[in-house]
This record gives structure tokens, sequence and C-alpha cells, in this order.
């Protein structure tokens, strides 16, 4: 769960401070919500995560998620990529100023 997931991000700063956690995120699979996106969005900003790579769902022909319904279109799914890639690159420049001061 994104609780579990939120304590273990705290407890390897706690332990290790110079921790870099990295992770890979989809937007735009099947009947993805804009509020489940914004949650997405906002665990990107509270995590603070180093590296954060964003990839937008694909139909792939003999995937059982093409066959799902509520498919996100196309312009939803590039807004939302941009929008955490935003989000991901404020998190950067953030920990990179703070690096040099």
């Amino acid at each position: 769960s994104g609780d579990d997931i939120r304590t273990t991000i705290r407890m390897l700063r706690s332990k290790l401070p110079d921790v870099h956690i990295r992770t890979s995120l989809m937007v735009g699979f099947p009947g993805e919500t804009e509020e489940q996106f914004q949650e997405l969005l906002d665990f990107v900003k509270e995590a603070q995560l180093e590296n954060v790579g964003v990839f937008q769902y694909s139909d792939e022909e003999m995937a059982a998620s093409s066959r799902l319904p509520n498919h996100v279109p196309e312009q939803v799914k590039q807004q939302r990529f941009d929008r955490l890639m935003e989000a991901q690159l404020e998190v950067v420049r953030s920990k990179n100023e703070k690096r040099v001061k």
C-alpha cells in the first residue's frame, strides 16, 4: 500500500541519510482516474525520490490489459506524463540546490 511504501522510505532515510531511491512509474493504465493520478503526483512530491522514470501505458496486442475498459486517451496520458515529470524535475532541482548551498 502507499502507506507501507511511505513508511519504508522514511525508515531508509532515517537509517541511511545519503540513500538514493529510484522507481519507475506508469501513467494512463486503463481505468486510471484523475483522482488516482493526483494521488501518484502527490506521492512523487512527498517522497522526494532521487530518480523517477515515467512511461505511458501502451497497448500490447496479446496483453490482457488491452482488453480492459476505460482506456485513457493519448492526450490525457501525455498531459499526465508531463505533469509527473515536471513534479519530479522540481524535486531534483530542490535537492540539487540544497547540495550546493
